[in-house]
């Protein structure tokens, strides 16, 4: 993360890009099965079920298109790395749009989930043992999404934690050096007795 909050996302091998670049795609999906996921059942009353999704739903869905559409721009500067190691690419994510990418990353994880028809015991196996191909991709791509939805809180998390150090030393700059000794290891390299 730079000292603006974009997130600068590099070596993303071939597949991982491609799985990015269907997000926005996942989100519009009309399998019924990814809407069920993106807009899961809330009452168990069907008058009150079908009021609560005349009301919300279009409410959700506009939503919905419009964490697709944020991606679908900032997917539309994603690069091919030359110096990369291999076919790698890139993307920034502004920090603006950060909010709009994880919750379209979560939402593309539950309708790849819904549409795939991946058991909750078949998300613990490993690629490669559903022996199916498009489920082995389906279940890969999952936990791709999943881990970069993690990577990105713990971004945004470890950028609010150096804000705080900062705030509290009373150094307004963000140079991610926690114990300020300026090697950002966050070990004091003081002498213990």
């Amino acid at each position: 993360m730079d000292e603006n909050g974009d997130v600068h996302v590099t070596g993303m091998p071939l597949l991982f890009a491609d799985t990015l670049g269907r997000v926005p795609a996942l989100l519009e999906s009309e399998d019924p099965r990814a809407r069920e996921r993106l807009a899961p059942r809330t009452f168990e009353d069907d008058e009150e079920e079908a009021q609560w999704r005349r009301l919300s739903t279009p409410d959700l869905l506009h939503l919905i298109a419009s964490r697709a559409e944020t991606v679908r721009s900032d997917l539309a500067a994603l690069r091919w790395e030359p110096d990369g190691p291999g076919d790698t690419f890139a993307l920034t994510i502004p920090a603006a749009h950060r909010p709009a990418f994880e919750a379209a990353l979560n939402g593309a994880v539950q309708s790849l989930y819904g549409s795939s028809g991946l058991s909750q015991e078949e998300l613990q196996r490993n690629p490669g043992e559903l022996g199916d191909l498009d489920r082995d991709i389906a279940l890969l791509r999952i936990r791709w999404l999943t881990a970069f939805l993690g990577d990105l809180l713990m971004v945004q998390e470890r950028g609010m934690l150096d804000d705080t150090i900062d705030e509290m030393e009373g150094d307004d700059t963000d140079d991610g050096d926690i114990d300020g000794d300026g090697d950002g290891d966050g070990d004091d390299d003081e002498p213990r007795a």
